[in-house]
C-alpha cells in the first residue's frame, strides 16, 4: 500500500526503511479524459429511455418527395443494434437502417415518415408510442417504451372553393383555376398562400390586378392595393399619384394622367394633361420578406377635363396584382403563374387612370421544382396613363436552375448540404451549408438562439455558418434580411440531429 510522501521521507529521516524512487510507481493522468468525464461501458440490459423529439409530426412530412423527420431518443444504455418501432399510426413508418447511436450511448436518431392518406381525420391529433429494442450480450433482447410525438392530420386540397387562406395541407392538387379579386377595399383581400408538408400538383394560376372601369379603380389581386378612382390617389405605400384636374381653358382643359403604382421599381408618371400624376414609390425588397412589407400597389386616378374642351370626368386606375406563395415540403408540378397589374381606363375621356404594380410569386420546393412561367409585369395605364411597375418573384430550391420569369426571379435560402443536395439529417458538426442570391444576406437560428449568425452569399450564391447547435434534436430555420420568425415567408426551416 503506497503511504503519502510525506510519511515516507519521515521514515528515511527516522531511520526506517530505505525509499527508492521508481517512475512506475506513479499512475498515469490522462489529459485527455478526466475522471469525472470518465464513461463507463453501457450495460445494454440497462435501457432507459428518457425523451423523444419532435413533439409533433405533421402529416405528409417525408412523403411526396419531401425530407423525413428526424426522430432523437435520449436515454442511457443504447446500444449499436438497437432498433425502433412506432405504433398509434400504421401511416407513421422509421427507417431502421439508418440508425445512429452516439458513442457515449446516450442518443439515437432515425428517419421517420408520415405518409399521406392515413386513417387520421384532419385536424385531429393521435399520440405515437415509440418502442426501443436492442441486443443483450450473451443472448436475448431487452425493450423499452416511451411517448413518442403527436401526429397532427390535415387536410388535402383538391378544390380551389374549399381553399382557407393560412392553412397548411398535407398535399395539394388542384386543376387551372383563377383567383377573383372582389374588393375595392385596402388589405381587404390577402396573400393566396397554397402550402403542403408533401407536393403540390398545379395547373395554371390567375390573379390578375383588376381593371378599372370608367371612374372606378380596379380591385387588387389576392394580398394587393386596389387602384385609385378618378382624380384620386391610391392610400397604400407605392400607390400613383394623381392627375389633376383641367384648369378650364382651351390650352389646358385636358384633366392630366393618374401615375402607375410603385412596387419593384417606381411607377411611370403620368405623360400628359394638367399636372399629371406621380409614378409610385419602391416599397418592400427583392427577397419578399414579408407579405405586410411587398404589397403590391394600384395606380392614380386620372384628373377630369373641364371648361372649353368640355367636363368629362376623370378615369380610374387599375389594382395591384396578386401576392401568390406555393410552398411544398415536397416535389412541386405546376403551370404558369401571372400577377400582371390591372390596366387603367381612358373610356371618360379625362386623364388616363395609372397602371397597377405587378404582383408579388413566392415559390418554395424541398423536392424537384418543375414550373412554367411566372410573370409579375406591371399593368399599362389607360391612354397616356403611368404604367405601374414590376413586382417581384422569389424561388427556393436546392437545385440550380431558376425557372423562366419576367421579371427575373430571385433566390432565397435553401440549406444544403456540403457538396450540395439535401443537408444531412444527422450531423457531427455544427456548420450549415446555404445557397441563395450572391451578396444577399441570412440570419440562421438554432434552438435557443435569440440573435442567431448573420452570413452573406459569396459570388457563387454559397454560404455556411457554424450555427449554435444543441446536442440532439434541433429545429435550424434561414431568416431573409428585413424578414422575422413570425413569418412563414420570411424563412426557411429544417430539422436536424447533431450528434457530436
Amino acid at each position: 500500500m503506497r503511504q503519502p510522501l510525506a510519511n515516507l521521507a519521515l521514515s528515511v529521516l527516522l531511520g526506517g526503511c530505505s525509499l527508492i524512487y521508481n517512475a512506475g510507481n506513479i499512475p498515469a493522468v490522462s489529459r485527455d479524459a478526466p475522471p469525472d468525464m470518465y464513461i463507463p461501458d453501457a450495460n445494454a440490459a440497462m435501457l432507459t429511455l428518457t425523451d423523444v423529439s419532435p413533439a409533433q409530426i405533421l402529416e405528409g412530412t417525408g412523403d411526396g418527395g419531401s425530407r423525413p423527420e428526424i426522430l432523437v431518443i435520449h436515454g442511457a444504455n443504447i446500444v449499436a443494434g438497437a432498433q425502433v418501432s412506432v405504433s398509434g399510426a400504421a401511416s407513421v413508418t422509421v427507417d431502421n437502417t439508418m440508425v445512429t447511436v452516439t458513442s457515449d450511448s446516450t442518443y439515437l436518431a432515425l428517419p421517420l415518415t408520415s405518409m399521406v392518406d392515413g386513417p387520421l381525420a384532419a385536424g385531429t391529433t393521435v399520440g405515437l408510442t415509440i418502442q426501443v429494442s436492442q441486443p443483450i450480450p450473451g443472448g436475448g433482447t431487452t425493450m423499452q417504451t416511451i411517448a413518442g410525438p403527436m401526429l397532427q392530420g390535415l387536410d388535402e386540397l383538391t378544390a380551389t372553393a374549399s381553399y382557407t387562406q393560412g392553412t397548411t395541407y398535407s398535399k395539394i392538387m388542384l386543376p387551372t383555376f383563377t383567383i377573383t379579386a372582389a374588393s375595392t377595399a385596402t388589405n381587404a383581400t390577402m396573400p393566396y398562400e397554397l402550402r403542403a408538408t408533401s407536393t403540390i400538383m398545379l395547373g395554371d394560376i390567375t390573379a390578375h390586378g383588376g381593371l378599372a372601369v370608367n371612374t372606378a379603380g380596379g380591385p387588387g389581386g389576392p394580398g394587393a392595393c386596389p387602384g385609385a378612382g378618378a382624380q384620386a390617389m391610391g392610400s397604400c405605400p407605392g400607390s400613383g399619384g394623381a392627375g389633376a384636374a383641367g384648369l378650364g381653358t382651351l390650352a389646358a382643359a385636358q384633366g392630366g394622367d393618374g401615375g402607375g403604382g410603385g412596387f419593384a421599381a417606381m411607377g411611370a408618371a403620368g405623360t400628359s394633361g394638367n399636372a399629371p400624376g406621380a409614378g409610385g414609390a419602391i416599397v418592400g425588397d427583392d427577397m419578399i420578406s414579408t407579405y405586410t412589407a411587398n404589397e403590391p400597389a394600384g395606380g392614380g386616378g386620372g384628373g377630369s377635363n373641364s371648361g372649353l374642351l368640355g367636363s368629362k370626368p376623370g378615369d380610374g386606375a387599375g389594382g395591384g396584382g396578386g401576392v401568390i406563395e406555393v410552398s411544398a415540403g415536397g416535389d412541386v408540378t405546376a403551370g404558369t403563374i401571372d400577377v400582371t397589374g390591372g390596366t387603367g381606363t381612358a373610356a371618360e375621356g379625362g386623364g388616363g387612370g395609372g397602371g397597377g404594380a405587378g404582383g408579388a410569386i413566392l415559390v418554395r420546393s424541398g423536392g424537384t421544382l418543375s414550373i412554367g412561367q411566372l410573370t409579375a409585369t406591371g399593368g399599362m395605364g389607360g391612354g397616356t396613363g403611368g404604367v405601374g411597375s414590376s413586382g417581384r418573384i422569389r424561388w427556393d430550391n436546392s437545385a440550380g436552375t431558376a425557372p423562366a420569369a419576367s421579371p427575373a426571379a430571385a433566390r432565397g435560402p435553401t440549406f444544403v448540404g456540403m457538396s450540395g443536395g439535401s443537408t444531412p439529417l444527422v450531423l457531427t458538426a455544427t456548420t450549415l451549408y446555404l445557397v441563395g442570391t450572391p451578396n444577399a444576406t441570412v440570419t440562421v437560428f438554432a434552438p435557443g438562439s435569440s440573435t442567431g449568425v448573420t452570413a452573406t452569399f459569396d459570388a457563387s450564391g454559397n454560404a455556411s455558418v457554424n450555427a449554435a447547435l444543441a446536442t440532439g434534436f434541433n429545429h435550424v430555420c434561414a431568416v431573409v434580411a428585413k424578414g422575422d420568425q413570425g413569418h412563414p415567408e420570411s424563412q426557411e426551416c429544417i430539422d436536424v440531429a447533431y450528434l457530436p
